[in-house]
């Protein structure tokens, strides 16, 4: 159980030391003509919190890498196996261990004059959900949450160079930007845009007592560029949750366009090929992706889990079914992440595993294989399939909130203009 008095001090602890998290660097400063708040939404949960100082802790910063574990994230704090294993098993119940993700920020209390002596280790889930795991002679995990506000703000501007640039000028948050150009890339070349072209993006931002904490999802993106408008609405409904645009239209494919962020293709699908390691020609029904060791690999649509294991060709593998006959493999990975594993649901988007060169590999990279109906196809030039367009039954509630955001960004560029 957790005394009251440890749960004052993390709570205070985590409101002291969320903007030094790096979770406010997500977005930059900004004028007061170029922020404007669009709607004040439902305020979350709060908890009484009363201030303690921390001067004499030290507190160690950083972000989860890709593969990282708790057990390799404190090795170097001299924190035994003894003790990761009792705190994993202290863990069951309130959080999976598996569940820690890459890029999640994370910190590690400690006495300043004992380095070895690590007093908590707290692993930031949400941006409002903490998981505090606490060592020393009553050590425990539990759960805290701190009060944060949400706010929709908007920016939108000209392209003057490049829309990355651009949207910089404007206040833009590396993740803003990065979220997107994933949202619209698909629909327009982004390399290719033009002087007084115009981006507008709606999107969600949340606040604690000291400030900014991180933004949300993007709830509308439009770009006008040679006089076309490309325009991505977000909607819910039946437990789903996309974009799409004005007339309803799903915005996205059914799958992703590739299942890393960065690669480079160094081996296309081919019918003929000398095998790296056998020097026999014989086909290579795959794409073959080059990326640095512990690259996260992404489920390329949602689906279920075939196959997760290890064989002496391909290595650590996952093969998952998609619907209509479609399926994926990822051959080669250097691990399978936690809660992957046969007859397990997987999202599109979900990080399954990371880039590694296990199995009959020369080297770091993935081997990824598509198919539909068991015959392979080049996903490189496949067709994907569209998702499902918005439920007729839900087309007028649909039109309402798709205006609603047309009003607010609208507005907001008409009270830009008149500031400037």
């Amino acid at each position: 159980m957790l005394k009251k008095g440890l749960a004052v001090f993390v709570l205070v602890f985590i409101l002291e030391i969320s903007v030094q998290l790096g979770t406010a660097s997500l977005l930059a400063d900004r004028s007061d003509t170029a922020k404007k708040p669009v709607e004040k939404a439902t305020e979350l949960p709060s908890t009484p919190i009363k201030r303690i100082s921390l001067d004499k802790y030290q507190v160690d910063k950083g972000i989860v890498n890709a593969g990282q574990t708790l057990s390799t994230i404190l090795k170097p704090y001299g924190v035994t196996k003894a003790s990761i294993r009792r705190i994993c098993k202290m863990a069951e119940g309130v959080f999976d261990i598996r569940g820690i993700k890459t890029g999640r920020p994370y910190s590690v209390v400690r006495n300043p004059e004992q380095r070895l002596a690590v007093k908590y280790f707290i692993y930031e889930n949400t941006p409002e959900e903490f998981i505090v795991f606490e060592f020393g002679k009553s050590p425990g995990v539990f759960m805290e949450q701190r009060t944060m506000e949400k706010e929709n703000q908007q920016i939108s501007g000209m392209v003057s160079s490049t829309l990355w640039e651009s949207m910089k000028d404007q206040g833009a948050s590396t993740d803003l930007i990065l979220k997107f150009e994933e949202l619209l890339g698909l629909k327009v070349s982004l390399n290719e845009l033009k002087p007084k072209d115009f981006f507008e993006v709606l999107f969600e931002e949340y606040k604690d007592e000291n400030g900014l904490v991180r933004i949300g999802k993007i709830l509308s993106a439009r770009l006008t560029s040679g006089g076309k408008q490309i325009a991505a609405y977000q909607y819910s409904h039946h437990g789903v949750t996309g974009y799409y645009d004005k007339e309803g239209n799903n915005f996205n494919t059914s799958f992703l366009s590739s299942p890393l962020k960065y690669n480079r293709v160094t081996s296309g699908f081919s019918s003929k090929r000398k095998h790296p390691i056998t020097k026999k020609i014989q086909s290579h029904p795959a794409i073959d992706y080059s990326a640095p060791a512990g690259t996260p690999v992404m489920n390329v649509g949602d689906g279920i889990v075939e196959e997760a294991g290890y064989s002496a060709t391909a290595g650590n593998y996952i093969k998952i079914n998609h619907p209509d006959s479609f399926a994926s493999q990822y051959l080669h990975l250097r691990s399978i992440a936690g809660g992957v594993k046969t007859g397990s649901k997987v999202l599109k988007g979900d990080i399954i595993g990371f880039v590694g060169s296990t199995g009959a590999a020369t080297g770091q990279h993935l081997d990824f294989r598509f198919s539909k109906n068991g015959r392979p196809m080049n996903y490189l030039n496949v067709e994907l399939p569209e998702s499902q367009p918005v439920d007729k039954a839900c087309k007028d509630d649909f039109d309402e909130n798709v205006q609603l955001m047309i009003t607010q960004l609208e507005g907001n560029n008409s009270q830009a203009a008149d500031a400037s």
